[in-house]
């Protein structure tokens, strides 16, 4: 019988090598493997010795193969065993909705679920909900998720809340920031089955504690800046640590390399120091001929050149990738590529803000 319960602990292990059991869950087990041994016991072929009065037949009860009496167990016990794992580890997912606050100016919120859109003023108070999508325009907003996590969006940028649900005591959060700066904190440390993740359409940070900044300048380029604690980064296979202090600016096809912060330095301007003036003696002089003095013509005092807010669009019933193009005068591969959210071009969900790039 030992040898028959290792043989069944191996097979156990075998068909389920994935499976990680506590202590409790292998005393479970052990108590059914004693179980369906005493089963057995009562079913090995056993021969009655007693003679009979009158008859010197020899009974013999039913009796099983080895091979039926070891398939039974090992049926029986996996069943147990994958019931008993399955309730104990599970857990549903709980979805969350986040809150959002704008601070300034104004933004609009994509709902996924309904597909209606909600434009947003300075003050104004609402529900962000998984796989919605918010842009700033002119403003600020403050997104705020389980107690002591949060995002602020900066103007022009645009962000869309993947995940956010709770499961097995864990939180778990996913953003993806299409373009835009963005500033997150974590102020808790996180557990092991909680997740705070930041996708950009090139790269991916996750961290466990932290406060740090994510601009998304375009499809391939994404720039990471740690305040405190560290941040994960992951992009073509590669993958390094931001810590405080830290900046990293992440390059499709290139190395990542994380560098020192550069902190902005104030130009110093240098103030011309006051001359003094002569002051003119009454001497007699012959008076000169006057002559025409020549007027400096002033130049043009160059000005910095304002950055261009993408041009946006929502779809409409009956829009098509060509369509859009033909009208805003761009191909439809600019197009797509402008926007990633697109995954199917020969069906556009009504109600889609698309950013329309410059011809």
């Amino acid at each position: 019988m030992a040898s028959t319960k290792q043989q069944l602990q191996q097979a156990i292990n075998q068909a389920l090598p994935e499976q990680q059991l506590s202590y409790s869950q292998q005393q479970v087990i052990n108590q059914a493997l004693e179980q369906q041994l005493e089963q057995v016991r009562q079913l090995q072929p056993t021969r009655d010795r007693r003679k009979a009065p009158k008859t010197k037949r020899r009974i013999w009860q039913w009796q099983w193969s080895r091979a039926q009496i070891f398939a039974l167990i090992v049926a029986t016990a996996l069943l147990f065993f994958v019931t008993y794992a399955t309730l104990a580890t599970s857990a549903p997912s709980v979805p969350h909705n986040a809150s959002v606050q704008i601070f300034d100016g104004t933004a609009v919120i994509n709902n996924l679920r309904t597909g209606a859109e909600r434009r947003l003023n300075a003050g104004d108070v609402t529900i962000l909900e998984p796989g919605d999508t918010i842009q700033t325009e002119t403003g600020r907003a403050l997104i705020t998720y389980f107690d002591g996590q949060t995002t602020t969006l900066q103007a022009n940028a645009r962000l869309t809340l993947e995940t956010m649900d709770s499961q097995n005591g864990g939180q778990q959060i996913r953003l993806k920031v299409w373009f835009g700066r963005t500033l997150n904190g974590v102020k808790r440390l996180l557990g092991p089955n909680d997740q705070f993740e930041v996708e950009t359409p090139s790269s991916a940070a996750s961290v466990r504690g932290t406060e740090f900044t994510v601009e998304s300048r375009n499809n391939t380029t994404t720039f990471y800046a740690t305040d405190k604690g560290n941040v994960q980064v992951a992009m073509d296979g590669q993958t390094v640590f931001v810590r405080a202090g830290e900046q990293l600016l992440a390059e499709q096809s290139k190395p990542l390399v994380v560098q020192p912060q550069i902190s902005p330095t104030n130009t110093p301007t240098n103030t011309p120091t006051p001359t003094a003036t002569a002051t003119p003696t009454n001497t007699p002089t012959n008076t000169p001929t006057p002559t025409a003095t020549t007027t400096a013509t002033p130049t043009a005092t160059p000005s910095a050149t304002p950055t261009a807010t993408p041009q946006l669009y929502i779809t409409q019933a009956g829009d098509t990738i060509n369509g859009i193009a033909q009208r805003f005068g761009i191909t439809p591969d600019a197009l797509v590529n402008a926007n990633p959210i697109i995954r199917d071009r020969d069906e556009i969900p009504i109600g889609l803000t698309l950013i329309i790039p410059q011809p």
